[in-house]
């Protein structure tokens, strides 16, 4: 089996290690790489080449997990939901999209939704991710949602429907405006950004497991904090189910404390 990971500057990426170390312990003959493209333009040049035949499944990150849908033969419900991509199985030259990001999403944090009182939920980011917690959320609980883009960029007509909020273009102190939620779904270049705006927030969702200032943040104010790290071992699992090599007596604790 060989797979790799696409997407842009994306060294940081715990996918090899996910994989290599389940390959691993499970006596898979496998091997993950890093596929990092700059532009759409090589990636194109490198999905219209014999190269692809090469993998037998790809991991899609940002920024192509939206644009991917113009480079599979078909995709599932979820994908039309959410408009992203984030799994690609090669079968026999089809390529086939799944979302398997919602997946992730759904398992491991819709009890945090439902079975918390919140009412107010700010969802910061306007990407992929984004797009997916904005599907899930609104169908797991009936609270107000809000969209916000980091650096006040226009908000996607996918978007449309939710109240927009940014502290520089809301009126009156931004401190008066107080949510239950954050769900931080923006690239972790952002966070700093996020950080240092007045928002009053009471608990934060980053769904970024490589997190820095939003965690220091929740911790300097004493905020009830989850990291992505928790949702990607959810999102891997339903990775091991699609591609059928999923163990379920596997120990998957082992892998998060490697992130």
């Amino acid at each position: 089996m060989k797979a790799a990971i696409i997407g842009k500057d994306i060294a940081y990426t715990k996918s090899p290690l996910l994989y290599k170390t389940y390959f691993q312990d499970n006596n898979i003959n496998g091997d993950y790489e890093i596929l990092d493209f700059q532009t759409e333009e090589e990636l194109k040049v490198f999905i219209s080449s014999e190269k692809v035949n090469d993998y037998d499944f790809f991991n899609i990150t940002q920024p192509y997990k939206g644009v991917f849908l113009d480079y599979v033969n078909n995709y599932d419900i979820v994908v039309n939901e959410t408009a992203s991509i984030n799994l690609v199985i090669n079968n026999k030259g089809e390529l086939l999209g799944y979302n398997t990001d919602a997946e992730g999403f759904y398992n491991y944090y819709f009890d945090k939704l439902v079975g918390c009182s919140v009412s107010e939920i700010l969802l910061v980011g306007t990407g992929a991710m984004a797009r997916t917690a904005k599907v899930y959320i609104q169908q797991a609980t009936p609270a107000n949602l809000s969209i916000m883009s980091p650096r006040n960029n226009k908000i996607p007509d996918f978007f449309n429907g939710l109240k927009v909020f940014h502290p520089e273009t809301t009126d009156g102190p931004s401190m008066c405006y107080k949510f239950d939620l954050m769900i931080f779904a923006a690239s972790h270049k952002a966070e700093k950004m996020i950080a240092d705006m007045p928002i009053h927030v009471e608990k934060i969702i980053n769904l970024n497991y490589q997190s820095t200032e939003l965690k220091d943040f929740a911790m300097l104010n004493r905020l009830v904090y989850t990291g992505g790290e928790f949702m990607l071992i959810e999102q891997f699992k339903e990775n091991l189910r699609q591609l059928n090599i999923y163990n379920k007596e596997y120990d998957f604790n082992k892998l998060l404390t490697k992130l």
